[in-house]
């Protein structure tokens, strides 16, 4: 086979066996392949490695019957074959149609295995003979079992054949294209190339210039800015010589006559050396040199004061320069595919502004220690795939915003029991490694997995974190915060109208509430956003989970009347002015529309599941009756755990404020909730008291908020009244 050309194998979307735009599933009517077209497939299978056409190629079914299902019996032919020969030669449209197919049918059974219902039934339609699904099962899949689409190749031989055929009485002669496809790892020797001479063709002539090095002041993008005083230089896919002294003293030209320069991209230009005269552009704020040869950076970034974004990408780094840990406005630092070490870092404690650092595909055996320095409270995403990296370190739960972690194709051993320690997580991959557990090495390698079971199975067969302050350690390190600011928290007791009184009817509904009133408080300046944000973040916190264990909600104190009653009543019988709503609507229709927004925003974003914030609508959606808070006047102030009044909402002008911790879990899970509202709370509003209030059920006492046993470590100054 001549001059063989590898066919791109990049996937342009995600293959849906028979979901195609020509209507391919309406052939399957009438027959159990229909299931190929469910919903399942695409939620649980990953998008396959290679293209699909956005054209349908015609493929003539000569031989068949002719019926609606002629066509699908050409492909399952061309899949038979290829899976009996493992290398098969054909026209080239009915290799590229047919090549999907076989890439889902190889992946069903890597992903799912022989004893899936589904997989069964596709590998017994696909594969009419028996024998060819054992050699699937056995001989196929075997060799992908830890390797990622495509699972194929496609080769196209140049030569185009001569086909005759009778038109018209006429003798017609057609070109086609032939086609190579083989499913990889199979015995025979691999497709080449042929070798020729072609040093006088001008396609080698056009290359060899093309690979002519140049000056850097040469280019003409260069030129433009140095003569009319442009911000911005970009150059891609040029080649620049960087090594010679004169292409140093060009480089030093260029950066002496731009000190404006804000932006220096220099991609793919076998960049080996840069000036160390890059110094004198001190208005610098984005330095983009990836798919370079660099082995060193000059040390000079601390002439950068504006320095924003790193991209040194795909190089030969082994180092990098200690100037870097005096980039404190750096937000992103892309350095994946170089050959760093964890003691090529310096001190990255000083970035305070670092967002994102993506450290992929390098050479660390452990995470730098200054990365996990809680003064990076902006860093939310850490990317080290590829390395060769032993632990997680528990220290990596002093990044409380880390929302994406990935650590794939590492040496991990120990169940990374730290993750539960990081609240804003959203994204992990933890995949390709090598735990000694060997439920959690499933389940990590699972890409259905979700967040939440990997997290519960690593609290349940990891080690338990030695300093294990996250969960406390926000509370402590208030608590100490309050103790040097106040020697003690006023709380004043026996105060007749705070009371609550529970009804009978909320017992098997949502019991367990606890209330305080917030005294002395100023909502003015960034406060209001503090304790607005400070109630989202604790409903997103294990505390909360997502309202689903316990909820809070917070009322202006003189917007409604005193003593509250907590009940539970009808759906229908509840009429409530939603938190942000017009009119007043039924507990019922209320509820059907939260349903109806969450199911809109989830079909808007394309995700399969509802979002975290909503899953507590479907606690109660079947529910008959609700819980719910009403004053002295018959007026409903709470709907918990889906709403506030919008009349007693908090304004800039609040000095005192209800607040209410409701569950139906436990009363426990109430008062821990309130613990660190309280705790968080002091250092937004210095001069806070409370004022304790008392949930009683006829005669018997439910709760009293704050009691002696709460609120551990403030000390509190009781004031009875």
């Amino acid at each position: 086979m001549s001059e063989a050309v590898s066919h791109s194998c990049t996937c342009a979307r995600t293959f849906r066996i028979v979901e195609r735009e020509h209507g391919l599933e309406n052939l399957l009517n009438g027959h159990r392949l229909q299931v190929m077209a469910s919903n399942r497939v695409a939620a649980s299978l990953p998008r396959i490695g290679v293209t699909i056409g956005h054209v349908p190629q015609k493929l003539k079914t000569g031989g068949i019957e002719p019926s609606r299902r002629a066509r699908l019996e050409v492909l399952r032919r061309i899949v038979t074959r290829t899976v009996r020969e493992e290398r098969v030669e054909l026209k080239w449209n009915r290799a590229v149609e047919a090549r999907p197919y076989l890439e889902r049918l190889i992946q069903l059974g890597v992903e799912r295995g022989p004893l899936d219902e589904y997989t069964s039934e596709m590998m017994d339609w696909w594969l009419p003979e028996k024998d060819l699904i054992t050699k699937m099962h056995e001989v196929i899949v075997p060799r992908f079992q830890n390797r990622e689409s495509p699972f194929t190749s496609l080769f196209r031989l140049p030569p185009q054949r001569l086909q005759q055929y009778i038109q018209n009485k006429r003798e017609v002669w057609k070109r086609y294209d032939i086609g190579v496809l083989e499913i990889d790892g199979n015995p025979f020797p691999p497709v080449q190339a042929e070798n020729q001479e072609q040093s006088n063709s001008i396609l080698d002539a056009l290359l060899s210039d093309a690979l002519q090095a140049y000056m850097f002041e040469e280019q003409p993008e260069v030129k433009e800015v140095t003569e009319n005083d442009r911000f911005e230089i970009v150059l891609k896919n040029v080649r620049i010589d960087s090594v010679t002294e004169a292409a140093i003293l060009s480089q030093k030209r260029v950066f002496e006559r731009t000190p404006q320069l804000n932006l220096l991209s220099i991609t793919g230009c076998n960049l080996q050396n840069l000036s160390s005269s890059i110094k004198l552009c001190s208005r610098l704020i984005s330095l983009v040199l990836p798919q370079n040869e660099l082995k060193q950076i000059p040390d000079v970034l601390d002439c950068f004061p504006r320095l924003r974004f790193i991209d040194l990408s795909h190089n030969s780094l082994d180092a990098l320069p200690s100037t870097l840990q005096s980039c404190e406005h750096i937000e992103s630092l892309i350095l994946n595919n170089n050959s760093l070490t964890e003691t090529s870092f310096p001190n990255l404690s000083n970035l305070l502004n670092l967002h994102v650092f993506d450290a992929a595909n390098n050479n660390l055996s452990k995470l730098p220690e200054s990365l996990m320095s809680p003064k990076l409270s902006k860093l939310h995403t850490v990317i080290v795939s590829h390395n060769v990296i032993e632990e997680v370190p528990n220290s990596l739960s002093n990044l409380k915003q880390l929302r994406d972690f990935k650590i794939d194709d590492n040496k991990l051993k120990n169940v990374p029991t730290v993750i539960d320690l990081l609240p804003k997580l959203k994204l992990l991959d933890i995949s390709k490694n090598s735990f000694s557990d060997s439920r959690f090495q499933k389940l990590a390698n699972d890409k259905r997995a979700k967040l939440n079971a990997i997290v519960s199975l690593a609290k349940k067969v990891g080690k338990s974190v030695e300093n294990e302050t996250e969960n406390e350690g926000s509370i402590e390190n208030t608590v100490e915060d309050v103790s040097k600011k106040n020697s003690s928290l006023v709380v004043r007791t026996g105060i007749e109208n705070l009371t609550v009184r529970r009804h009978i009817s909320v017992s098997e509904i949502r019991p367990y509430l606890v209330c305080c009133v917030f005294n002395n408080i100023d909502l003015n300046g960034d406060s209001f956003k503090k304790f607005i944000a400070l109630q989202t973040k604790l409903h997103a916190s294990p505390l909360c989970e997502n309202r689903t264990l316990s909820a809070i909600g917070t009322h202006r104190l003189e917007s409604f009347h005193l003593p509250l009653c907590y009940m539970a009543l009808p759906k229908e019988d509840i009429h409530i002015r939603a938190l942000n709503k017009k009119s007043s609507v039924s507990a019922s229709d209320l509820l059907d529309s939260l349903l109806r927004d969450a199911e809109l925003a989830r079909k808007r974003s394309k995700r399969s599941t509802i979002d975290p914030l909503h899953k507590y609508l479907h606690l109660v959606k079947d529910e008959s009756a609700l819980a719910c808070l009403v004053d002295s006047q018959q007026i409903v102030i709470s709907l918990p755990p889906i709403t506030n009044s919008d009349s007693t909402k908090l304004t800039v002008e609040t000095k005192s404020v209800w607040v209410e911790v409701s569950s139906k879990q436990s009363l426990e899970a109430c008062k821990k909730t309130m613990d660190e509202l309280v705790v968080s709370s002091c250092s937004i509003f210095p001069s806070l008291s409370i004022d304790q209030v008392r949930v009683v059920d006829n005669d018997a006492l439910v709760s009293v908020y704050p009691d002696k046993n709460d609120l551990p470590g403030i000390s509190l100054n009781r004031v009875p009244q």
